[in-house]
């Protein structure tokens, strides 16, 4: 059996309907995932977990990475139901500081997991107190306001200054240090 152009340009016709039908699929697939996860977000409750860190300070650098480390671990367990639709979880640590409250360390999470994150804090952290608290931005939605965004210029991969094993000074005191003297109205939150 010989084939003739018109066979081979037949061929090819279904070929690249069929390629052009798989594409237009994938792209409606990833858009209802994108969707669908987006519209679950905007559903999703949070909440506001302050953490009260002990007076004294004689843990090594070591033992953050640690935390680090499980809290993002923690952030990679999900139900195959939100691997499915490509919903991750998200968390946001934060220093909120104000004049009548001073400086606090606070964590934004998902409602469904607050317990587990209170319990991994709990397990590498035992000297950190844990509650949950209204949101500080709640007390200052009637205020006018303005928000300042900070980037670096360059990559944000690049370090700024590289820290070997220096126990001189903390690199956090000098944001903690430029979160104070702040007027009765002012609310300073870093993420």
């Amino acid at each position: 059996m010989k084939l003739q152009l018109s066979d081979v340009l037949n061929i090819l016709k279904i070929t690249g309907t069929v390629l052009v039908v798989l594409i237009l699929l994938s792209l409606l697939i990833m858009i209802t995932r994108k969707v669908i996860a987006f519209i679950v977000r905007l559903r999703q409750s949070y909440v506001v977990i302050e953490l009260v860190p002990p007076a004294f300070r004689d843990k090594h650098p070591e033992a953050n990475k640690t935390l680090m480390r499980a809290l993002h671990g923690l952030g990679l367990s999900r139900s195959w139901l939100h691997i499915l639709i490509g919903l991750d979880a998200r968390y946001s640590l934060e220093i909120v500081s104000t004049r009548k409250e001073g400086i606090r360390y606070i964590a934004r999470v998902p409602e469904s997991s607050a317990d587990m994150f209170r319990r991994v804090i709990a397990s590498h952290v035992p000297d950190v107190a844990t509650k949950v608290i209204e949101d500080p931005l709640d007390a200052h939605t009637s205020d006018k306001f303005r928000l300042l965004r900070f980037r670096q210029s360059s990559h944000y991969m690049y370090p700024l200054i590289r820290y070997e094993r220096d126990d001189t000074h903390d690199p956090m005191s000098y944001l903690t240090g430029a979160m104070t003297k702040l007027t009765e109205n002012e609310l300073v939150i870093y993420q």
